[in-house]
């Protein structure tokens, strides 16, 4: 009898430890589409041996608790490469959009307007009494000034009102994230302590840590109790996030276009030099910056072609062509044609012709010709654009590779998972068999007495 009944006790753990094998799979499968998501396996460990008259006899198996399958190591690389891509991605995106603004290829742009403008006073100097000559000038000359200036704007726009409204968002995005993570931390915590798996809370935190690693990069460390702790580098900053039960936020000032930070303590980091290196917030002051100085060699164009124009056509009285200082303010003096006699309009407009030969010195230093300091620019752009899209495309390859091993590890394979299902109701259906003939035994051994 108490062998028949250790056989039941043995056979009714199968049916338990089955059911909730079982269950697991089925959640999995659930689950199969879910990146964020790691697989889950019931493990099973021996019960302890009963000491009988003829010796000890195995009490079969429990289910000891139900792990997750996952490579910290893999999904730490992963978040990385994300941060990575989501930092060039940004970059490019808004240099594609100064490239539309900045739209130059000799047929329309500043580089048609200037080509004009010189053309314009190279007809002028032939004829300076005729009226189309001189309307042509001033046509030429106002729509140069307005290329400029409308140039100007656009980017000044983007640096100064779009990108900063992209900024805030962000923040007020990873100021988020970075609550819920602690919301998580102690969820899991709580739980755990207590021996319950946390393991789709774990999963909810894994989402959410994924989603913060494309707008800023950071690194994380699992304590013991299960809490993460979330730190991040500003220059030669490094500042704590998250802190088990504490989190941190960023602050931006589009005054000075400068992130602060509040660690997780409650201390403050002064705002440096934003030298974030990775994620979309990375990215957007990376390009703040980028469009920042395309505008400083605007303005350095405009400035020299105010300088120099005027300078020739001041020359004996003669009236400024151009009013303001740069691109910013750049303007055509109305009537300047109307100061001179015409042979001294004649000289002035053949020196401003032969002024698009001529290599004149800019503020930064360098000389060359107006029309070279314009490429220069292109390039430049140009440059920055190609290297970003490279540098992303590189981090979009990495990021597939890497998450093709995360899913190996972590990922649900619908086939295995079929394979563990039908292996359980193999064994399941064994337990009930067992419980059924030694239900029928007891019977006999009853009537037997």
């Amino acid at each position: 009898m108490v062998g028949l009944s250790f056989t039941l006790e043995t056979a009714k753990s199968t049916l338990l430890n089955t059911q909730v094998q079982i269950q697991t799979s089925t959640h999995n499968i659930e689950n199969a589409s879910n990146t964020s998501y790691a697989r889950q396996k019931a493990v099973t460990v021996t019960n302890p041996a009963t000491l009988i008259h003829g010796g000890w006899v195995g009490m079969g198996a429990r289910v000891d608790q139900i792990i997750q399958t996952r490579d910290q190591y893999i999904e730490k690389q992963l978040m990385q490469s994300m941060s990575s891509e989501s930092y060039y991605q940004t970059i490019s995106d808004h240099i594609d959009t100064v490239q539309s603004v900045c739209s130059d290829n000799g047929a329309n742009g500043i580089s048609d307007a200037l080509g004009a403008f010189w053309d314009s006073w190279d007809t002028l100097q032939q004829d300076t009494t005729s009226s189309s000559s001189q309307t042509e000038v001033y046509d030429s000359t106002q729509s140069l000034a307005n290329k400029i200036k409308n140039t100007y704007n656009d980017l000044n726009e983007l640096a100064t009102d779009s990108i900063p409204a992209e900024v805030s968002d962000n923040v007020t995005e990873i100021n988020s994230l970075l609550s819920q993570i602690v919301k998580y931390n102690l969820a899991i915590s709580r739980n755990e302590s207590q021996g319950v798996t946390a393991n789709d809370l774990r999963d909810s935190r894994y989402q959410a840590v994924q989603d913060l690693s494309k707008l800023i990069p950071f690194s994380y460390t699992e304590e013991t109790d299960g809490s993460l702790t979330v730190s991040m580098k500003d220059g030669a900053s490094t500042i704590t996030l998250v802190d088990a039960d504490k989190a941190g936020s960023l602050q931006y000032s589009s005054t000075t276009n400068l992130v602060g930070y509040t660690q997780a303590d409650g201390s403050s980091v002064a705002p440096a030099d934003n030298s974030i290196s990775g994620g979309s917030l990375g990215g957007l002051l990376a390009s703040i910056d980028d469009i920042s100085s395309y505008l400083g060699e605007l303005n350095d164009f405009a400035a020299t072609l105010i300088k120099e124009v005027n300078a020739l056509h001041t020359q004996s009285s003669g009236s400024s062509v151009f009013s303001g200082t740069n691109a910013s303010d750049i303007s055509m003096v109305s009537d300047f044609l109307s100061t001179m006699t015409a042979p001294e309009e004649s000289s002035r407009a053949l020196a401003i012709s032969n002024l698009q030969d001529s290599k004149v010195t800019f503020l930064d230093g360098s000389s060359s010709k107006f029309s070279g300091f314009l490429s220069n620019i292109q390039e430049k752009i140009g440059n920055d654009g190609d290297n970003a899209s490279t540098q992303q495309s590189y981090y979009k390859t990495l990021n597939t590779s890497l998450q093709q091993k995360q899913q190996s590890v972590s990922g649900v394979s619908l086939d295995e998972e079929m394979v563990e299902l039908l292996k359980d109701q193999q064994i399941y259906q064994a337990a009930a068999k067992i419980i059924s003939n030694v239900k029928d035994m007891l019977d006999t051994v009853i009537s037997m007495a």
